[in-house]
């Protein structure tokens, strides 16, 4: 019943919900897979009343009990307060409750017990919606889901090139499917037989011993990996590209002029020199988290980066370190010792005492501010991390201070 392209809604607040949720399900989640679902609901869809954005994020990790489902989402409460020591408070959880409350929506956690996995729910209404007339645009590439009929050979796009996707994982497969489907790709993915009628072939890193002829085959190879999974060798012309897929990059790759564009790959606006003599010690409890931290900071031109997984670590690491920091980006909520408490310590010592530490926080009201204030750091910024914003704050902080 709903044909809309554009959705008024709240990104930041959602964004913070998904990263809050998603890093639970992968920080439980030991084997099998974690699912990320999100689509436009109406409960009537022939009226007028406000559509609805429903997430669904499904893992197969350790579920949770269903005496413990009552009382998931109340402050420093865990399925298992064993595991508080590795696995911090569970503040995320209370945070993406009331978030997603402030945004008129309902939160709610389904489980079938323990190590049942679990699922994680929430409908967000939606204040405006754009409808595109019937006449404009008649093929509707967004409509156009996965289905045997849009692998018809004789559906040859004339704009978008045709493509083979391999993938030995049946959900990964569909999803990027989806996403080439809809930006107007005729698929194939029945075999590599296919391979011949394709302009481009897609494949995950995890299987290319799987589709090892592939890589002789084809003239226009994309490799799919998995940022802590290199690829040792790879083939001559061959694309990489890593998870999570972004509508971004494909649109790269599918543009006939990509390999020039390839070649000619800008740099970072905001890359700066002086970024490489920065010292970084980077805070976070999730691995998840600390590596995207990592990455990010590596492709502006920071070459000294050290981490840490709770503020105990931080405090050590950074009393040893000769010469000291220049930076030190530190998450709040972690086991063991917070981040306030680690700044206080630090602030303590008199070579760290004007230290710029940047508070890396989930929590979004102004207490929360005022608290990261109050415990000595320097400013905050809000995950998810909106990267241009801390590069400008590190070269406010920072590199300013280091002419």
């Amino acid at each position: 019943g709903i044909n809309a392209e554009y959705m008024g809604g709240d990104p930041g607040r959602l964004a913070q919900v998904v990263v809050n949720i998603l890093g639970n399900a992968l920080k439980f989640t030991d084997r099998g897979e974690v699912n990320i679902q999100v689509k436009v609901i109406n409960q009537d869809a022939k009226s007028e009343s406000k559509p609805q954005l429903q997430f669904s994020i499904r893992d197969t990790g350790k579920g949770i009990s269903v005496t413990s489902l009552s009382k998931l989402f109340q402050p420093f409460e865990q399925l298992d307060n064993t595991v508080s020591a590795t696995h911090g408070t569970g503040l995320g959880l209370v945070i993406s409750k009331q978030l997603v409350e402030l945004m008129g929506g309902t939160l709610q956690a389904f489980s079938g017990g323990l190590n049942c996995g679990c699922e994680f729910r929430w409908t967000i209404p939606l204040n405006n919606v754009y409808r595109p007339s019937s006449s404009a645009n008649s093929t509707n590439r967004g409509s156009n889901r996965f289905s045997p009929s849009a692998l018809n050979p004789s559906s040859l796009s004339s704009n978008f090139p045709t493509v083979l996707v391999l993938d030995t994982i049946p959900k990964r497969k569909i999803a990027l499917q989806e996403q080439l489907l809809f930006l107007g790709c005729t698929v194939y993915s029945q075999s590599i037989e296919e391979s011949s009628f394709a302009d481009i072939v897609f494949v995950h890193s995890s299987d290319l011993q799987v589709f090892t002829s592939i890589q002789q085959q084809h003239p226009r190879l994309v490799i799919i990996t998995k940022l802590s999974s290199p690829i040792q060798s790879i083939p001559m012309g061959t694309i990489v590209i890593t998870q999570p897929v972004k509508t971004a990059d494909l649109k790269q790759i599918l543009d006939p002029t990509y390999p020039n564009v390839l070649r000619q790959r800008r740099v970072p606006a905001n890359l700066n020199p002086r970024f490489q003599d920065l010292n970084v010690l980077v805070v976070d409890d999730s691995e998840l988290n600390r590596k995207l931290v990592v990455l990010h900071l590596r492709k502006r031109g920071f070459n000294n980066i050290w981490t840490a997984a709770d503020g105990q670590q931080a405090v050590d690491i950074a009393l040893e370190a000769t010469p000291t920091f220049d930076l030190i980006l530190m998450d709040c909520q972690m086991p063991i010792m917070d981040g306030f408490q680690a700044t206080r310590r630090l602030r303590q010592e008199e070579t760290y005492k004007t230290t710029p530490i940047f508070a890396l926080t989930a929590l979004a009201f102004n207490e929360d501010a005022t608290e990261c204030s109050d415990a000595g750091m320097t400013t905050h910024i809000s995950k998810p991390i909106n990267f241009d914003y801390l590069i400008s704050s590190i070269i406010q902080h920072c590199v300013r201070n280091k002419k």
